[in-house]
């Protein structure tokens, strides 16, 4: 059906602790496969929710979560890599209905602090607003290109 996947729930015992290495794990996989998915405090407190039963959260699963993630790409995403915490590359092809455009990637300050945006190894100036930050790559032909965040994992 040419329909990109859509993970519509995942997640495990955030109690145990292989459960925010499974999350981990699901979200690479997710990366490697293109697929994009959605993520929501389950109702009621609880084993896999990002808060326990006493309300207290648990912060490596919400810094698991809180990773970048490309949320528009202007032009084909080709694939993300993640070569250390803190750090996104995202490899794109422009069309012609997209160059010029910008994109668009998460940015939570629970997951990275002193962020750089590099396009084609350049540092870009971006418009960072709660959660996400916008930027414009020149790439105009239909080649590969690159776009990386990088920054400081948060502590």
């Amino acid at each position: 059906w040419g329909t990109p996947m859509f993970v519509t729930e995942f997640g495990c015992d955030q109690t145990q602790p292989e459960g925010p290495v499974w999350m981990s794990a699901e979200l690479d996989l997710q990366d490697q496969y293109l697929a994009s998915s959605t993520a929501w405090e389950f109702s009621g407190l609880g084993a896999w929710g990002f808060h326990d039963d006493a309300g207290s959260e648990r912060p490596t699963t919400t810094r698991i979560m809180a990773r970048m993630f490309p949320r528009a790409v202007a032009g084909d995403l080709l694939r993300i890599e993640r070569p250390a915490i803190g750090d996104m590359i995202v490899h794109y092809r422009p069309t012609t209905a997209t160059a010029g455009l910008p994109h668009e990637v998460s940015l939570s300050a629970d997951y990275v602090t002193s962020p750089t945006i590099l396009c084609d190894g350049q540092q870009v100036t971006f418009t960072q607003l709660t959660g996400r930050a916008t930027f414009t790559c020149t790439a105009s032909d239909s080649n590969e290109h690159t776009f990386e965040v990088r920054g400081t994992a948060a502590p």
